[in-house]
């Protein structure tokens, strides 16, 4: 006998408040509890939707508080934000509303460091001018529930919470949700937002879904409306699968489907680059290494290993056609430059100096990456991370100066000429660099 999917009864509103209660944290329940109660008094219904209730359904955690209202959300959004600044254990409460589309967005700061948003929308119609436009929106008058859930990606995702009503599902999302499939809600769905189509691959992989067989078709017949978007749209839905937990796993969707070259032809996935794409997980999973830091660790990590495999000029070009900036246009280039010209160079038996000439030009996250993806230069490279790139000289340019040398070329020759023999160990005191810039300014000036 199959086992109850979920293991509570959707239409009763206690047993989904107490499983929203066992899933969200004490400020996003308290929030979740305010919203609805505050929209019921006031007669504008507030229920939650999207992914949230997809994931409460799935005993998941997601922090999403994505509220639909059945009217205009702004009235209800001004009377929050009056209720929340009279919370004591709220410091601090912003509203941001959008007129246009019905939007509005509160930002909550409790005082134990907890920050949270609220996202109220009015239910809304979607009209698309022509494939892969992006949508106008009509909340006059707002749409029906139904409706406004329509409009949405794939059924498992077409779900609302009432609060007097418990789960509304006109679409059969519970079932698909039970039984392991991505359906669209009507056969224009991916003509009208190609996006969708790489979206499904990430809640394929997340999931462990498959697209059922009429979606799969729509897909197979819609998939050259993806490289008709903007680089932009294209880089967003990629920036997401690569952030992932198992980003691997949607990329071999991606590619099942022909879907990743339509992102940017250059882009490959084999069995190679899969096998680095484990390394990468393994080792950020291990958090090791600066990449951490990174606004997107995960995804400026396996954007680089999927164009390592790519000549450093054509790295190049994904990413500026794609439009990434900062470290995730930097790294990628690097990292293909590091593996076809820089790695082949390196051998045990250059001197510190040289091995600083290689690499110092290169960020340290294309380095910690590099050392993942090519263990036989590990050492190497972590020789130079964990040693060579923190030497300093104990002298520099202000000593240079007490000698009487102006800046200009043979001041930056002479400390290039100090750093290379701190480096290589032929100065190990801050007497022998002295002697050592005594000599060579005494030869530049003489």
């Amino acid at each position: 006998m199959r086992p109850t999917f979920p293991p509570f009864d959707v239409k009763n509103p206690q047993a989904i408040r107490e499983q929203l209660q066992k899933l969200l944290p004490e400020s996003h329940f308290f929030v979740y509890e305010e919203v609805t109660k505050v929209g019921q008094e006031m007669g504008i219904p507030a229920l939650l939707v999207g992914g949230i209730v997809r994931d409460l359904l799935l005993g998941r955690q997601n922090l999403d508080l994505d509220f639909v209202t059945l009217s205009f959300s702004h009235p209800l959004a001004e009377q929050l934000l009056i209720y929340f600044e009279e919370q004591p254990g709220i410091t601090e409460i912003k509203l941001l509303k959008h007129d246009a589309f019905g939007t509005a967005r509160l930002d909550v700061a409790f005082l134990d460091g907890t920050k949270l948003h609220i996202d109220l929308a009015t239910a809304r119609h979607e009209l698309y001018s022509h494939p892969g436009a992006l949508p106008t929106v009509d909340i006059d008058p707002p749409a029906t529930l139904e409706e406004d859930l329509k409009r949405r990606d794939f059924t498992i995702n077409a779900l609302a919470l009432s609060p007097t009503d418990g789960l509304v599902d006109p679409y059969g999302g519970l079932e698909d949700l039970r039984d392991g499939w991505l359906r669209v809600l009507h056969p224009k769905s991916f003509a009208d937002d190609p996006t969708r189509m790489v979206r499904g691959c990430r809640f394929a992989a997340r999931f462990g879904y498959k697209f059922d067989p009429e979606t799969a078709k729509l897909l197979r017949e819609a998939v050259t409306g993806l490289g008709k978007l903007t680089a932009e749209r294209r880089r967003n839905e990629l920036t997401l699968i690569l952030a992932e937990d198992a980003p691997d796993r949607g990329m071999q969707i991606l590619n099942k489907y022909d879907l990743l070259s339509q992102i940017h032809p250059l882009l490959k996935w084999d069995s190679e680059v899969e096998k680095d794409f484990w390394w990468i997980r393994d080792w950020m999973a291990a958090d090791i290494g600066p990449v951490r830091k990174l606004l997107f660790p995960k995804m400026i990590a396996f954007l680089a290993t999927l164009c390592a495999y790519m000549l450093p000029a054509q790295a190049e070009k994904v990413v500026l056609e794609l439009r990434y900036s900062h470290e995730a246009a930097r790294i990628p280039p690097q990292l293909s430059r590091l593996k076809h010209e820089v790695l082949p160079a390196l051998t045990e038996a250059l001197p510190n100096s040289q091995l600083y000439a290689l690499l110092h030009v290169y960020d340290l996250e294309a380095l910690e990456i590099a050392a993942v993806l090519a263990p036989a230069k590990a050492p190497l490279l972590r020789h130079f991370l964990d040693k060579i790139a923190t030497i300093k000289p104990q002298l520099g340019g202000d000593y240079l100066k007490e000698l009487g040398l102006k800046p200009g070329k043979q001041f930056k020759f002479i400390l290039d000429q100090l750093r290379d023999a701190v480096l290589d160990g032929k100065l190990v005191s801050r007497e022998a660099e002295a002697e050592f810039l005594q000599k060579l300014v005494k030869d530049t000036l003489d």
